[in-house]
Parts: C-alpha cells; structure tokens; sequence
C-alpha cells in the first residue's frame, strides 16, 4: 500500500466483497498484535462487511456517511458490484471545487449589483 500510494483495498473472496483494510486498520492492528504482523492475517485487521456507497448517492450523502462513520475510504457499488472506492480526500476536494465555484458565481452577481 506505501509502494503505491493506496490507502485502502477490498478483501474479496471470490468475488464477494467481504471486507476493506485500510492504513488505519493497519495502524490500529499494530496496536492490537503488539506489532506482530508477520503472523496477523488481512482478516484480524480489515473491517468487515463496510458500509458501502452507491452509484446514486449524491456527493452529499457520502460525505455524511463518511463523517457520521468516522470512515476515511467508502467502497461504492452498483447492482453488479465493488465499482470504485471514494475517500474523504475525494469528497474534500469536491467541496473545494463547489465552493470555489460558488464563491465565483457571488463574486460576478456583487461586482454585476444594480445601483440604486
């Protein structure tokens, strides 16, 4: 997960999605094994069955789910399964757009403001 830069992954068997391990499961299971992960398996750690996102769930909604959960990575899935992860990161840089998007939109409706 270092090498690549990921902050989560899925735990499938099969293709059933059964968990997500993410660096703060990791950080919370050294904890727990008193740093011996050589003999801690991916099951002792993830999280199991997560709270999932879907396709139509509104930026919104997410970042709800996420702050209400405490969740840093939200797997998102469709009628046919895991399709993506999103993150809190994710979700913050979309509140960043929308607000500089807005705050643009009130700067050109003051600076365009009828005078009395």
């Amino acid at each position: 997960m270092t090498e690549h830069n990921i902050g989560s992954l899925v735990v499938k068997e099969g293709e059933k999605m059964i968990g997500l391990i993410t660096d703060r499961c990791i950080v919370r299971g050294l904890t727990q094994t008193g740093c011996n992960y050589c003999a801690t398996s991916v099951r002792e750690v993830m999280t199991s069955n997560p709270i999932i996102a879907h396709l139509d769930d509104t930026v919104d909604q997410v970042r709800h789910i996420m702050t209400d959960n405490h969740l840093s990575h939200l797997p998102v899935e469709d009628d046919n399964g895991l399709v993506g992860i999103i993150s809190f990161f994710d979700i913050a840089r979309s509140a960043a757009s929308e607000a500089e998007f807005q705050n643009r939109l009130l700067k050109g409706y003051i600076k365009n403001w009828p005078e009395a």
